[in-house]
């Protein structure tokens, strides 16, 4: 009997420590599973959007320049100037922009009276032909055929200096019109270099 309670002993001895070294393996493959499951949130739940590196850029950014060309009457020739207009311009407000600094310039060398650039001037281009519709005071004070003649291709070889007009044709007040006082306003103006 005394065996049977020995080996009884040593039974449990041995179940009782096989429950621990289980107990402790459960507790080790536990521990083993939170840190999985940690890691894996993290993995799994990080921002995968790209750092923004910071790259140094050597180009300065250029600011977009307009070159018009402009001509005028000075001492019975006719010269011309170069003038920048910041910003971006579409052909359209390239011409604009150039009629005006053309009336401007006239208006300043007192070569045409007082006009409204946007009642009195209109103009639209048909393929590559610029008609230009300018009221007939424009003319009020000229007072030979060269005067006028300047005068007219001060705005011909300004516009004819844009992209994409090769000729201007001259309205005046919405209408052909022969002459004002001595020039044929009934023709296609192209540029000229010698006037």
């Amino acid at each position: 009997m005394e065996k049977k309670s020995q080996n009884r002993n040593e039974e449990k001895e041995i179940k009782t420590e096989k429950l621990l070294k289980m107990d402790n393996l459960n507790k080790f493959l536990g521990v083993i599973f939170f840190i999985t499951l940690i890691t894996g949130y993290f993995y799994f739940n990080r921002d995968y959007t790209p750092k923004k590196i910071l790259i140094r850029n050597n180009e300065i950014e250029k600011e977009i320049e307009n070159k018009l060309y402009i001509y005028f009457p000075e001492n019975d020739k006719l010269l011309n100037e170069e003038i920048i207009i910041k910003g971006q311009l579409d052909p359209s407000e390239i011409m604009g922009e150039t009629i005006k600094e053309i009336v401007l310039k006239l208006k300043l060398l007192e070569k045409i009276p007082q006009v409204n650039l946007q009642k009195e001037i209109g103009y639209f281009l048909i393929e590559n032909k610029l008609y230009l519709d300018i009221p007939e005071k424009l003319f009020d004070k000229v007072n030979s055929p060269r005067e006028e003649l300047l005068i007219i291709y001060s705005f011909v070889n300004s516009l004819t200096n844009i992209e994409g007009i090769e000729k201007v044709r001259f309205l005046i007040d919405n209408v052909d019109q022969e002459k004002v006082k001595y020039s044929n306003l009934m023709e296609d103006y192209t540029f000229k270099r010698n006037i």
